[in-house]
């Protein structure tokens, strides 16, 4: 990576942490604030649902709109807006007038902007780094999430209380002031322009679709991401109750800050790292070791035990995101990548989601009877034993999918079976 090259990728890289962060906040705060309101745990989760929905959904527009236009114009321009959204609740605020009707579409509509920004700024990466170096970039963009799901959340309670909304969404604009100034300071290659204006957008949505399905290998590559995420899921939004039962609020605290903390770790490995020589290999083995932990912690009867593994799957998990992305971001053309990226980032993300909507039925109706049918993993409380059961089944489940991936050619040779394209 040249010095001019890390210059560049750093200070795109502050504006973007600088404005994930206010984001967070807002978010979260925007959330606590109208709970505060009308108690409606409702109302709570439909501003959490417009806050990451939204650029999820309109990913594959983003895509084709990043490999039409000038991805810097894309940048700027999505700051701005995210950025007058954000305005726009502050005079809502001012004027009493702040309520659900305007919150849900202002902040979905910021949802999109900053999902169209963190598209053409993943999309961009490999032409702003070497080759060599897109690992580090992406552990660099794992320490920004690291720190903001740490950070980010007491933040905005800490400013909530002590001065109130009207601060946060203040900071919030600054953020994205701050973002728009970095980005317009620094160079941001375009990629070869090869796709046709003059074809329907609509028509143009389904490329990376067809771009994917015709490499067996990235299509594989995916569909192993696809059912670790989604077992991923399952746990994440399972630890909680588990925890709980076992050393209450304050233990629910500790593994999440364990976790917190093991991510950052994860991160740093990744940004300082000279380089991986088999991505796919340390997927593989980043999966096991997740299974693995999972197993653990289904025997676990002590919060040290079940905070270490939770601190290493937390490790485990974001740096295998990382080795992904980098698979992704050697192995398509840059002026394919907004599409084929998005699309893949797509299919990968929504079944966390179908995930946590799926885990309580799942741990209700199926391991919780099980469980009382077998007298496995009944917690000295006697609550929610049964997810220790539901913990195991993920984790032996996780192992066998990583050795089904370590055995599929498609997958286990994908980084010498497809030529570097950056």
């Amino acid at each position: 990576m040249s010095e001019k090259s890390i210059k560049t990728y750093l200070v795109i890289w502050l504006g973007q942490f600088m404005s994930m962060f206010g984001t967070t906040m807002t978010g979260y705060s925007l959330g606590v604030w109208l709970l505060k309101q009308d108690n409606s745990v409702a109302n709570y989760s439909l501003v959490l649902f417009a806050v990451l929905t939204p650029s999820m959904l309109f990913a594959p527009i983003a895509g084709v709109l990043i490999d039409r236009f000038n991805r810097k114009a894309i940048m700027i321009a999505g700051h701005a807006c995210a950025g007058l959204c954000s305005l726009g609740i502050i005079v809502l605020y001012f004027c009493g007038m702040l309520r659900l009707g305007f919150i849900v579409p202002l902040v979905a509509i910021s949802s999109v902007c900053n999902g169209m920004v963190n598209a053409a700024f993943m999309a961009s990466t490999s032409l702003l780094v070497s080759k060599d170096n897109l690992t580090r970039a992406s552990g660099l963009m794992g320490i920004a999430r690291a720190l903001i799901t740490i950070a980010a959340p007491p933040f905005a309670i800490l400013l909530l209380d002590v001065f109130g909304l009207k601060l946060i969404l203040s900071v919030d604009v600054v953020s994205f002031l701050f973002a728009i100034i970095c980005f317009s300071l620094t160079s941001i290659p375009q990629p070869q322009k090869n796709i046709d204006d003059k074809k329907n957008i609509v028509a143009d949505l389904l490329f990376g679709v067809r771009y994917i399905l015709k490499n067996r290998s990235l299509l594989h590559l995916l569909l192993f991401f696809m059912v670790v995420v989604f077992f991923v899921g399952l746990a994440n939004a399972s630890m909680p109750p588990f925890v709980m039962a076992l050393s209450g609020e304050k233990g629910v605290s500790v593994v999440f800050a364990c976790a917190g903390v093991g991510a950052l770790i994860g991160a740093s490995f990744l940004a300082t790292v000279k380089g991986i020589k088999n991505h796919v290999l340390f997927i593989i083995a980043a999966a096991i070791i997740f299974g693995a932990g999972l197993v653990v912690v289904s025997f676990s009867k002590g919060l040290l035990l079940i905070a270490i593994a939770f601190f290493v799957v937390a490790a485990i998990q974001i740096t295998a995101i990382g080795a992904n992305q980098v698979i992704w971001q050697k192995k398509v053309e840059p002026e394919y990548q907004g599409r084929v990226l998005t699309t893949a980032v797509l299919f990968a993300s929504i079944t966390l989601p179908v995930a946590l909507l799926l885990a309580g039925p799942v741990v209700s109706y199926i391991f919780k009877p099980l469980s009382e049918m077998l007298f496995y993993g009944v917690n000295d409380n006697g609550e929610f034993g049964y997810i220790s059961l539901m913990f195991l089944c993920n984790g032996v489940i996780l192992i066998a999918v990583a050795i089904i991936a370590l055995f599929n050619p498609f997958i286990r040779n994908i980084e010498a079976n497809l030529e570097d394209k950056v």
